[in-house]
């Protein structure tokens, strides 16, 4: 309920008419839930998951996810391996970006009961990162 009141008083008093106001409090507030939500999940998890750090901006992010999206090779090993699979925006989660010190997009970290098993830093080939995620399973 804190969360609720701060995101409240951030967005509250911006000089909008009152409904204006409202539509764009309850929107951002479902952000910023999401973000906690997303924020907590990876804090107390113990499954293996992998994060790919980019931005809407980001042209090698771009064509990584077009790379590795839905029906990919890529994909079918991380379901196969039963390996979560997270796009995290840095805009929009800078708390979650410093906390893995993510510094250049796209970034990509295998994590595996919160321990970091993989990092790379770049656009990179779909196989090479099929081969890295799975070798750092197997260790």
């Amino acid at each position: 309920m804190c969360v609720l009141k701060s995101i409240w008083k951030k967005w509250f008093g911006s000089g909008k008419s009152q409904e204006e106001q409202s539509e764009k409090t309850v929107v951002n507030i479902q952000e910023e839930l999401l973000k906690k939500q997303e924020e907590m999940r990876l804090r107390i998890t113990d499954d293996i998951i992998c994060i790919m750090f980019s931005a809407d901006w980001c042209g090698p992010c771009r064509m990584m996810e077009s790379l590795i999206g839905k029906d990919s090779v890529f994909q079918k090993t991380l379901k196969e391996n039963n390996i979560t699979f997270l796009v995290i925006n840095t805009d929009q989660n800078p708390d979650i970006s410093k906390d893995y010190r993510i510094e250049s997009i796209p970034s990509f970290i295998l994590l595996d009961s919160k321990k970091e098993k993989y990092r790379s830093v770049g656009a990179i080939n779909e196989n090479h990162l099929q081969e890295a995620v799975v070798s750092a399973i197997q260790k």
